[in-house]
């Protein structure tokens, strides 16, 4: 079952091969569920899944388990645009004993309707045939090109009721989530940007799935341990801030610099075309934004 809470959307390092640096992901693991997380997603948007292969992804997720990361606290992305990679990544972790999954819509073809959505996802849900799967739909249709309607997410959930498990919406549209959750009771809906998180909390959400807690999970542990008290406002504005100094970047070479910055580790710095390492100009500005906003 998926839990409530705070969970990071992985980063994945790199050699400067750009082959996945295996030792360090396991490490990253370890780092942020000792430091605030609940969970982890991992080969999410911000862990650049789709510039990697199937037997990337199977390796990696094969290494991290190896290492000592619990599947229990994993949700591993499995949504690709093909639907027997799908069901090969989907079925990989469910092997290993992920059994919580994040599933991007086929993503490819556009104006896809719903008859068509439902279509895949039945088949998906068919040819994996394990149970306990528990799926969370990965809502970004300004990525994806494609989203989930509140009618297709109650057709999903009226036919697989123990499949369909919850939303993770990363539109950025409050009023977007907020209606999930009143429409949905019974789903887990979780914020894709922790700026929403003491908000999403208030009307019921699970949560929060975010890039940027690979560099703020410790004050967004602290702010989901304290949400119903009066220092929450306070640990959220200052959360906001922190999410607000990183997107005036570009997100995922911002957050490897960053974590390059913090660990002395150079390799952090390597992303896979077509993204591009941060100028040095860019992250001299981006380090000395983050410095300053610590000390406030």
């Amino acid at each position: 079952m998926i839990k409530n809470g705070i969970y990071a959307a992985a980063l994945t390092p790199m050699n400067d091969d750009l082959s996945i640096n295996f030792p360090l992901f396991a490490n990253h693991c370890h780092h942020l569920l000792s430091n605030g997380c609940d969970g982890l997603v991992i080969f999410g948007s911000t862990g650049e899944a789709n510039s990697f292969s199937v037997e990337e992804r199977k390796k990696a997720l094969e290494a991290i388990v190896n290492e000592g990361i619990p599947a229990s606290k994993l949700i591993v992305g499995s949504g690709c645009a093909s639907l027997t990679d799908s069901v090969e990544l989907s079925c990989h972790a469910m092997n290993l004993g992920v059994s919580r999954l994040l599933i991007l819509p086929p993503f490819y073809y556009k104006n896809i309707n719903d008859k068509g959505l439902f279509g895949w996802f039945e088949e998906l849900i068919r040819r994996v045939d394990i149970k306990h799967l528990q799926i969370l739909l990965y809502h970004i249709p300004q990525i994806s090109g494609t989203g989930f309607s509140f009618e297709i997410i109650k057709k999903l959930i009226k036919t697989f009721p123990n499949e369909i498990a919850g939303v993770k919406d990363s539109s950025g549209d409050w009023e977007h989530m907020k209606e999930l959750c009143r429409r949905f009771p019974d789903l887990k809906i979780f914020s894709g940007n922790e700026k929403f998180l003491l908000d999403i909390l208030n009307v019921g959400g699970a949560g929060t799935i975010s890039a940027t807690l690979n560099v703020s999970s410790k004050l967004a542990g602290e702010l989901y341990s304290t949400w119903n008290t009066p220092v929450a406002k306070g640990l959220q504005e200052k959360l906001t801030r922190r999410r607000k100094e990183i997107e005036q970047f570009t997100m995922i070479p911002a957050l490897k610099h960053l974590m390059s910055e913090s660990t002395g580790n150079p390799d952090w710095c390597t992303v896979r075309p077509p993204l591009v390492a941060l100028t040095t100009e860019d992250g001299n500005a981006l380090i000395d934004n983050w410095e300053k906003g610590l000390s406030t």
